[in-house]
């Protein structure tokens, strides 16, 4: 263990307010008696740290209570939140490398080292994330609709949406940035369209910012916003899906999360009943589609036909 794991362990101890003995602290740490007291003596000495050695009610080490409240200078991490960090590290190293780069620069490398020599030689490498299906934007796009949307600029950006596979050039004030299925979107009221609209970071074109934002919704009203609507597209729930899925699959679709207002129910066969609103039924049925011969839709007929029919579309293509 590094010195700087033990130094913060011992403030962590240190601040539940009881007297630590160096006998407790050498044997939590396996370590010598002159290797804790080094530990005190540069608390004390480089740190500036308010320690005292009293006698009573027990023997051992305490912060002075007649000084201020005392922490440790700068940001310092335990074992257990570098772990943590490496981990998201090696998450957005997988998912991402580029706009990591390009987004964090030189710190990147700075807190890549500092995981390394404070975490016992800790590699990188055993952490990867296989993002299957992800749609990357361009670092640069991103980069500037992050700036504008946390510091509340509007943007004036070209998107070349792929349903009308036609590009636009439109004013929108962003309000949240959204991570959803391995793509990102930017949630933002667009002037053109007199709405809150969602937009595919990575059919953005060109982003440039535009003055203060006129709409600015507040984050608990995103919040019911995005929880009411079912995936990405942002309408309220019309209706409500009723799918009943087989035994088999059913020990994955019980643990998933489809909507904050669903809700499941054991069939006395193993099956499960999964109960989701829904609004715009896009993205939806594309969830259903996956599952394949393992769900069927009972309710509402208009989601059970639009299902059935890409089923049969599906069909047609293979008998050719």
């Amino acid at each position: 263990m590094s010195q700087m794991e033990r130094i913060y362990t011992i403030h962590r101890l240190l601040q539940r307010g009881r007297p630590v003995s160096r006998r407790e602290l050498e044997e939590r740490f396996e370590c010598s008696r002159n290797t804790i007291l080094r530990d005190i003596q540069y608390m004390r000495d480089r740190l500036e740290a308010p320690l005292i050695h009293v006698r009573s009610p027990s023997p051992g080490y305490i912060y002075d209570p007649e000084k201020p409240a005392w922490e440790l200078p700068g940001q310092w991490l335990g074992p257990g939140e570098l772990q943590g960090l490496l981990v998201m590290q090696g998450w957005l190293e997988s998912l991402n490398p580029s706009l990591l780069k390009t987004l964090m620069g030189p710190i990147h490398e700075r807190f890549k080292d500092i995981l390394k020599r404070f975490s016992d030689g800790a590699d990188l490498a055993r952490v990867v994330v296989q993002p299957l299906e992800a749609r990357t934007p361009d670092a640069d796009q991103f980069a500037r609709v992050a700036e504008a949307t946390l510091t509340r600029k509007a943007l004036q950006i070209t998107y070349h949406g792929r349903s009308r596979d036609a590009a636009s050039t439109r004013v929108v004030d962003p309000q949240q940035i959204v991570f959803h299925r391995n793509s990102v979107y930017l949630l933002a009221w667009c002037h053109k369209a007199q709405g809150l609209r969602t937009f595919a970071l990575d059919r953005i074109i060109d982003a440039e910012l535009h003055g203060p934002v006129r709409c600015n919704l507040r984050p608990e009203e995103l919040k019911t916003i995005v929880a009411e609507s079912f995936g990405i597209f942002l309408e309220s729930p019309q209706a409500l899906a009723r799918l009943r899925f087989s035994p088999k699959r059913a020990r994955w679709v019980r643990d998933e999360s489809w909507h904050t207002q669903q809700r499941g129910e054991e069939l006395p066969d193993g099956g499960y009943l999964l109960e989701v609103p829904f609004g715009d039924p896009t993205e939806l049925i594309l969830a259903i589609l996956r599952h394949g011969k393992e769900v069927e839709v009972l309710e509402p007929a208009s989601l059970r036909e639009a299902v059935a029919a890409e089923l049969r579309a599906a069909t047609e293509l293979y008998k050719r």
